[in-house]
C-alpha cells in the first residue's frame, strides 16, 4: 500500500518472499537489510493467529504449544523496535487490540520505553 502510494520502501520480508523469521537464518537476513537500508520506520505484523482470541477456544496445551514456537518471531520484533528506537527511528507493530500479544512480558517492557504507545 505504502509503494502504490509513491512511498519509497524496502523489500518486504515474510514467508512469501523467502524469510522465515522464527529462524535465527530469517532474522539474521532482516536484522542485515534493516541495518544496510536504516529505514525511517519498520512496519511489523506478527502471525496473530496464536495470540488472537480465537486461540482461546484451542486446547490450552496446544496453544501454549503453538505461543512458545512464535516467541522467537516476538522476540526479534521487539529487537527490531529496540534498533529503532536507538537510531531514533520508528516502528509499528501491529496485531488485534485484543490480542494476548499485547500481555506479553517482553511487549510490555517494550512499551514502557519513553514515546512507545
Amino acid at each position: 500500500a505504502c509503494a502504490v502510494s509513491g512511498l519509497k520502501v524496502g523489500q518486504p520480508v515474510d514467508l512469501r518472499t523467502g524469510f522465515d523469521l522464527l529462524t535465527k537464518d530469517g532474522q539474521s537476513r532482516t536484522m542485515r537489510i534493516i541495518v544496510d537500508q536504516e529505514p525511517e520506520i519498520v512496519f511489523m505484523a506478527p502471525v496473530c493467529s496464536p495470540w488472537g482470541q480465537w486461540s482461546n477456544m484451542m486446547d490450552p496445551v496446544k496453544r501454549d504449544a503453538e505461543r512458545r514456537r512464535h516467541m522467537p518471531m516476538i522476540i526479534f520484533v521487539v529487537k527490531v523496535a529496540l534498533n529503532q528506537i536507538k537510531k531514533g527511528k520508528y516502528f509499528v507493530i501491529e496485531n488485534p487490540e485484543k490480542s494476548a500479544l499485547w500481555l506479553l512480558e517482553v511487549i510490555n517492557e517494550l512499551l514502557a520505553h519513553h514515546n512507545v504507545t
